[in-house]
C-alpha cells in the first residue's frame, strides 16, 4: 500500500516541477513540446499518486453521498501548509480527473518508453479512476480510446520461459519486462514476504485456472509438497510487483463495462480476444453465453485470474464491489486457527489516515 508521506512527497515535487516548467520560455516548437511533455507528465503522476491515496485511505464511493465524505488534503502549490482540511472525496476526484484530462493534451500518444506515460497511459487511467466510480459508459469510452492507440497484446505462446516449466522460485521471472503489451510500467513497493516462498497463492485462485490455460505455467512455481504455490508471474519481470497499464486489462475494462450495460455480444468479443493470447494455441475455445448475468461472472473471474497480484487492484476491485448487490464479499481467511473476515462493510475498505501525519497536521 502506498505511504502517506512517500505520496504527498512525490506531490510536492510534481509541484515543483508543474511550477518551474510553468515559468520556462520555449525557444522553438521543439522545446515547447519537450516542456508541455514534461507538465504532462508531472500532471499525471500527480493524479496517480492521489488516485492510490484515495484507494487506501477513504471510504469506498459506494453511493453517490459518499463523495461528500472527506477525503485528502489536496497541495496543489508550493507551500505544504502545517495545517490543511481534508477536501471531500468527489473534490479529490474531480482534481485527479482533471489533471489526466488536461496530460491528455500534452503528453505524445505513445512515449518513447514505457517509464514515460502517454495519452494511452493517462486513457487507461481514466478508465481505472471512472470504473472505480461506477461510471461505465465513460470507463468505457476511455478503455475505448486507448486501445484505439495501442491494442496489441503478448501472446503467451511466443514467451520462451515456456521451455522451463514447472519453474522454481528465484531461478526465472517469466514475463518479459517492457513487452508489447506494457503500456505504462509502475511498480508498486514490495515487501519481502510479497515474493518469501513462505507466501502461497489463494488455492481458490490458483484452481480457477483450466489446465490448457498458460498463465497456470507462467504465473506460479510449480507445487509443493503440500500443493502451495508461489507467484512468480509479475510483468514487472523479476520480483516487484507490477502495477502498470497493460492493454491485457485495458480489454478486462472494456469486456466488462460493456457487460454492466447490456452489450454482451461485444463484451465476449472484448474477452476473447485477450483469452485467446493466454492458452495455448488451437486449445481455446471461445467464451459463448446467452445473458448479461453469466457474461459479468465470467468477466470478473477472469479478470481476477489475469490480474493476480497487479499491485493494488484486487484490493481496488473489491471496494467497488460494494456496490453490486449480489457480491459475496472476501471468503473469510483462517490463519492458526483465527478466522478474519471484512465483510461487506465498508468502513472495512479503508485505513485511517496515520497517528503521527494526524499530529503534524491538526485540520486533518
Amino acid at each position: 500500500m502506498p505511504s502517506w508521506s512517500v505520496a504527498y512527497g512525490n506531490i510536492f515535487r510534481f509541484n515543483v516541477v508543474l511550477d518551474q516548467a510553468e515559468k520556462l520560455a520555449p525557444q522553438n516548437a521543439v522545446e515547447q513540446a519537450q516542456i508541455d511533455q514534461i507538465i504532462g507528465t508531472a500532471l499525471f503522476l500527480r493524479a496517480v499518486k492521489y488516485f492510490e491515496l484515495l484507494e487506501v485511505f477513504t471510504h469506498p464511493v459506494v453511493t453517490e453521498a459518499d463523495l461528500n465524505r472527506e477525503g485528502l488534503p489536496l497541495m496543489l502549490e508550493l507551500d505544504f501548509p502545517t495545517a490543511k482540511e481534508r477536501s471531500t472525496i468527489g473534490e479529490v476526484y474531480d482534481q485527479l480527473i482533471g489533471d489526466l484530462t488536461q496530460s491528455l493534451d500534452l503528453l505524445p500518444a505513445m512515449a518513447q518508453d514505457p517509464l514515460r506515460p502517454s495519452k494511452v497511459a493517462a486513457y487507461g487511467y481514466l478508465a481505472r479512476v471512472y470504473m472505480q466510480l461506477g461510471s461505465y459508459e465513460q470507463a468505457l469510452f476511455m478503455a475505448n480510446q486507448a486501445l484505439e492507440l495501442k491494442a496489441e497484446l503478448l501472446d503467451f505462446n511466443t514467451i520462451p520461459a515456456l521451455e522451463s516449466i514447472p519453474i522454481p522460485l528465484y531461478t526465472l521471472y517469466p514475463i518479459p519486462r517492457f513487452n508489447q503489451e506494457v503500456v505504462f510500467h509502475y511498480l508498486a513497493g514490495s515487501q519481502t514476504y510479497m515474493f518469501s516462498d513462505q507466501t502461497f497463492v489463494n488455492q481458490e485462485v490458483v484452481d480457477s485456472y483450466e489446465e490448457n490455460d498458460i498463465r497456470k505455467y507462467l504465473y506460479f512455481t510449480a507445487p509443493d509438497e503440500q500443493g502451495r504455490v508461489n507467484y512468480l508471474g509479475s510483468f514487472s519481470g523479476d520480483f516487484w510487483l507490477f502495477t502498470g497499464i497493460t492493454t491485457g486489462e485495458l480489454y478486462l475494462i472494456k469486456a466488462e463495462m460493456l457487460a454492466r450495460i447490456g452489450r454482451t455480444e461485444e463484451s465476449l468479443e472484448a474477452l476473447n480476444r485477450l483469452l485467446e493470447s493466454r492458452y495455448y494455441a488451437g486449445t481455446f475455445t471461445p467464451v459463448e453465453l446467452a445473458n448479461e448475468d453469466s457474461i459479468l461472472e465470467v468477466v470478473l473471474r477472469e479478470r481476477r485470474k489475469e490480474l493476480v497480484y497487479r499491485g493494488y487492484l484486487r484490493w481496488s476491485d473489491m471496494r467497488r464491489f460494494l456496490r453490486d448487490e449480489n457480491w459475496p464479499g472476501v471468503a473469510p481467511r483462517v490463519i492458526n486457527g483465527t478466522t478474519y473476515s471484512l465483510g461487506l462493510d465498508p468502513e472495512n475498505y479503508y485505513v485511517d489516515i496515520p497517528l503521527n501525519e494526524q499530529e503534524r497536521n491538526g485540520a486533518l
